[in-house]
């Protein structure tokens, strides 16, 4: 793709190469004669020639050079330069400016406005008789029934300007201008106008129905209909319906459900068809697109692109076969594949830009139909066409790269899918400012920007920011694929984060929770694949039913044939599953090994075949609603039970939001001195001893200085107004940035003296608001425990090493080290683990959404199937527990590594971890998991944490056997586990439990 190269031209004038200024001269299609002056100029039919023949860069040239010799009086540019504004438009269009592109539609449509009196003036035929020789459907792919009949098109319209009565305009004190007639290309200047209504109303989407410009336009073309005669009035008709149409889901654009019998109607004069005929069907086909008549929208179409081909209009040929390519969401499409071979066949010497529309399209019903090889052989077609010289049709390349994607991944290979399908984004996205080529995308920053200014008002255009933050809908991929996927894949947090700014602003707590959820969802979602888009795919066919919201409930009640060979593979990964479940995880008998061994096989190779499915679907025309992480909707306060709260604390800018949320409802706050919360934070750690003495100095606190900072930060994080902890039993904390690294449980519940909040308050943490009150569900399989250890306990004892890990380890009988079984990844074994504990400080992970490539585990680190984000793929289920001690936070960081690890393990289907902000080790450690281990059979997470700490904090500890400590505190006497240094350290995972019903 030539996508970056074109860059520059999209932002800049364009420049009259040699090449466009040598032929500008030469005769082109329905230019007038040489020796006459020409309106357009003669250099617009040159550059309909080069744009078809898809040099974009040449033809823009050619239409500015037709743009800046087109007439002028003294209101400015004349009707001629129309027609090279609306291919301005098409041009920039198809290099993916879409703010380009709106601006010379837009033109085109002012000059059409300030013109009225000159368009009113064209002195149409009184009819239009069939052109000879060209009856019927004369071309390949024609479809039965209609029956069209082209008509012979006069190339030169006379218009009249100036004035006929002299004395009137002199009475009136005006400067006289005697009457002329101009030839005109009249035809081609309102199909021009139709091109610009058509187009802009697709780049404006639901805007277009209450745009000012859109509406004065349509007033004109209503009375332009009534003022015309029998030839022109169906032209103008062709105009208002394409204006009143509006964009696909435009509110308020034909209120009374007339568009579509408007240019059916205006599809003929009399008994034949005019230039704008593929237009008018083109307008008629997306009203029947958008009421859902399915059938009548192919005919439509089909019917477009005949008459498109009659009238030797290539590029709305290849148009009318891409809006016909959305019916196969439906499935494979047989008829539409032979009629874009037909038409690649006929354009490929001819047309390259209908040429190359055909074979993606027909490429795109191959890899419908599950035909590869034809598949590839189409995508091959539109390599060597795009070769040719001066050829670049960006937008029509990132279509070709999407089916390859979706071909790639049918063909189980994720990797070079997702590059292509990267490819794709990268056009839609463009460089999220000028470079847009994604309607969606252009939508929500105009949206955006006018609640920033304030110019618009702001619950409606709320409203509208939020139903195009929704995920992609089938209608949406119907119409345009790389605009649903760039709006899939794109990250929305700023837009998000205006949203939560406006309800700050407006002191509306209610709102801000679920717009704080949101943001931080999209955070997750931006660093998955295709927008998390397969993750929604696993958990829809996998989660249970009552985890899934109503809209994925109901679709997983009807799931379509893709998805339902998923189901199936599921069912038998659960059987799989079962069967392991019920054999040792390390055997010494060989018919349990070689039953074991055949079972992991079927494992992988159903896990590698679902996964390849699964990005295909993720990557096809698709509506896939949002399961993964679950949304805070609106009253989910509802769902806190009594004595419960959850806090959630969000960066807007150089601010932190706090929002709790309790039975009662939701309050607000704004963190006092945010920017320097995190430098707060880091001085309490280092004030209880997080983080390396100098040789000779002591590692622990001489006293509880440290409660007076605590104190502060506690009252600026958790104000007794806006919370009171008086009576709360169960905390969840939402973190961000580096509070991620703050144990809350260590501040206090008041002043210096009083209780800390971890000693009154059972606290654990969430990544999101949704998850804290919608916790994954518990999809492990058996008891067995699995744990990992790496001389974490007594690292330069390793006989007491040996003793602690046989200690732990017989907590369970069921209780495995691993890997006992050979070279199968972690995933696969923590699927059939109730509990994985991981001892071991030697793999801290990286920062942000590269965390998610770290392991949990230590053997199987180096896998391509041992990351977190492998452990978010089929076959779904983890442990229900894990504990990961030894996790090395970076402390200094912006708390990116925990957020993405505690969204990963979630992701996976567990619902409850421990996680460690700084590895402890040493006897405290074994101490704590000691005593976790045996809650663990019969509580929570939290509640054996809870109790371990109690154990922990009431026992002596030996300053020799605490590998965190330095050699200042070596000869430390009377030393206990109640330092916070030893227990506060390591945060637990887990949402609220269930209301009671």
């Amino acid at each position: 793709m030539r996508i970056a190269a074109l860059r520059l031209l999209l932002l800049t004038p364009f420049v009259l190469t040699p090449f466009v200024l040598a032929f500008a001269a030469a005769p082109a299609a329905r230019a007038q004669d040489p020796g006459q002056i020409s309106y357009p100029a003669r250099e617009y039919y040159l550059g309909l020639q080069l744009f078809r023949e898809g040099s974009m860069a040449q033809a823009g040239e050619a239409f500015e050079l037709a743009r800046r010799r087109g007439r002028r009086d003294p209101s400015g540019r004349w009707i001629d330069s129309i027609p090279a504004h609306a291919m301005l438009g098409e041009v920039q269009y198809q290099l993916g400016n879409l703010v380009g592109a709106e601006e010379h539609f837009a033109a085109a449509l002012n000059l059409m406005l300030v013109h009225e009196a000159s368009l009113a003036s064209l002195d149409w035929p009184r009819q239009l008789l069939p052109a000879g020789g060209l009856s019927g459907n004369p071309v390949p792919w024609a479809p039965g029934g209609r029956r069209m009949q082209p008509a012979a098109v006069p190339d030169r319209i006379n218009v009249a300007i100036g004035e006929l009565n002299a004395e009137r305009v002199l009475r009136s004190g005006g400067a006289f201008q005697a009457a002329q007639f101009i030839p005109v290309d009249g035809i081609e200047i309102l199909r021009a106008v139709a091109i610009s209504a058509y187009r802009r109303s697709e780049i404006l989407g639901p805007l277009a129905g209450t745009d000012p410009l859109t509406g004065r336009a349509a007033e004109l073309a209503q009375r332009m209909v009534s003022r015309s005669n029998a030839v022109a009035a169906p032209l103008w008709q062709t105009v208002y319906g394409l204006l009143i149409a509006g964009g696909d889901g435009a509110e308020g654009a034909d209120p009374g459900g007339q568009a579509a019998t408007v240019l059916q109607r205006a599809s003929v004069i009399g008994s034949v068809e005019h230039p704008l005929t593929p237009l008018a069907l083109l307008g008629t086909a997306r009203r029947h697109r958008d009421s859902g008549q399915t059938e009548a929208f192919r005919v439509a179409v089909m019917e477009a692109s005949v008459a498109a081909a009659l009238f030797d209009q290539p590029e709305w040929v290849g148009e009318a076969v891409r809006v016909a390519s959305g019916t196969l969401v439906a499935g494979a499409d047989e008829p539409l594949r032979a009629a874009a071979v037909a038409i690649a066949d006929t354009y490929a010497r001819r047309a390259r830009f209908a040429a190359v529309a055909a074979n993606v399209v027909a490429a795109d019903c191959a890899v419908t139909a599950g035909n590869r090889p034809l598949a590839t052989n189409y995508l091959g077609n539109v390599q060597t066409l795009l070769r040719k010289r001066d050829t670049a049709m960006p937008r029509y390349e990132a279509t070709a790269a999407w089916v390859q994607a979706r071909l790639l991944a049918a063909s189980g290979q994720p990797a070079e899918a997702l590059l292509a399908a990267t490819r794709a984004v990268a056009f839609g996205r463009g460089n999220g400012g000028n470079l847009v080529g994604a309607p969606s995308l252009l939508q929500r920053n105009r949206i955006a920007a006018a609640l920033e200014s304030g110019a618009i008002a702001g619950d409606k255009e709320e409203q509208r920011l939020a139903k195009l933050l929704e995920p992609p809908s089938a209608a949406q991929w119907a119409r345009d694929p790389i605009d649903a996927l760039a709006a899939a894949a794109s990250d929305p947090s700023a837009l998000l984060a205006a949203r939560l700014a406006r309800s700050v602003s407006r002191s509306d707590a209610e709102a801000a929770l679920p717009a704080a959820d949101a943001l931080l969802r999209s955070q997750v979602r931006a660093a998955l694949p295709v927008g998390g888009r397969p993750l929604d795919l696993r958990w829809l066919i996998a989660a249970p039913l009552d985890r899934l919201g109503a809209q994925a409930g109901e679709l997983r009640k009807n799931l379509p044939g893709v998805l339902g060979s998923l189901q199936q593979g599921h069912l038998r990964a659960s059987e799989i599953r079962d069967a392991l479940a019920a054999l040792p995880l390390a055997s010494d008998d060989a018919a349990e090994k070689k039953q074991a061994t055949e079972l992991w096989k079927e494992m992988v190779e159903l896990s590698d075949a679902m996964e390849a499915t699964t990005l295909a679907a993720a990557l096809d025309r698709m509506a896939v609603p949002e399961v993964f992480p679950p949304a805070w909707a609106a009253s989910e306060e509802r769902r806190i039970v009594e004595g419960s709260a959850v806090v959630s604390f969000v960066p807007l800018g150089n601010r932190i939001v706090g929002i709790a949320a309790l039975p009662t409802g939701a309050s607000m706050w704004l963190v006092e001195n945010s920017s320097a919360i995190g430098t707060r934070a880091k001085r309490l750690l280092a004030d209880i001893g997080v983080g390396r003495r100098r040789a000779g100095q002591s590692q622990l606190p001489s006293d509880d200085a440290w409660r007076s900072a605590a104190v502060e930060l506690r009252e600026a994080l958790l104000p007794a107004d806006k919370l009171p902890l008086e009576g709360l039993k169960h905390l969840v904390i939402v973190p961000s940035g580096p509070l991620w690294y703050l144990p809350f449980e260590l501040l206090p519940v008041a002043d210096e003296e009083s209780a800390l909040i971890g000693n009154a308050v059972a606290v654990s943490y969430a990544p999101t608001p949704g998850l804290a009150i919608h916790p994954p569900p518990d999809t492990s399989v058996g008891d067995s425990v699995g744990y990992v250890t790496k001389l974490f306990f007594a690292p330069k004892v390793p006989e007491e090493e040996a003793d602690w890990v046989a200690k732990l380890r017989d907590e369970h009988e069921t209780s495995v080290s691993l890997p006992e079984s050979g070279s199968i990844p972690g995933r696969f074994i923590s699927a059939r683990l109730r509990t994985l504990w991981v001892a071991a400080a030697d793999q801290p992970p990286a920062s942000g959404p590269a965390a998610l490539q770290s392991s949990p585990l230590i053997y199987d680190a180096k896998s391509n199937q041992g990351s977190l984000a492998e452990w978010m793929r089929f076959p779904w289920g983890a442990p229900r527990t894990v504990l990961l001690p030894g996790f090395r936070s970076r402390l200094n960081g912006d708390g990116s590594e925990l957020f993405y690890t505690a969204i990963a393990l979630h992701a996976a289907g567990t619902p409850e971890a421990l996680l460690a902000r700084w590895p402890v080790g040493g006897v405290s450690t074994a101490t704590m998991m000691s005593e976790m281990l045996q809650e663990l059979p019969n509580e929570d997470a939290l509640s054996a944490w809870r109790r371990a700490v109690q154990v922990l904090r009431g026992s002596e500890l030996d300053p020799t056997a605490e590998p965190l400590l330095s050699e200042g505190d070596r000869g430390r006497v009377d030393l206990t586990g109640d330092e916070p240094l030893f227990w506060t350290g390591y945060m637990v995972l887990q949402g609220l439990p269930e209301p009671p019903k």
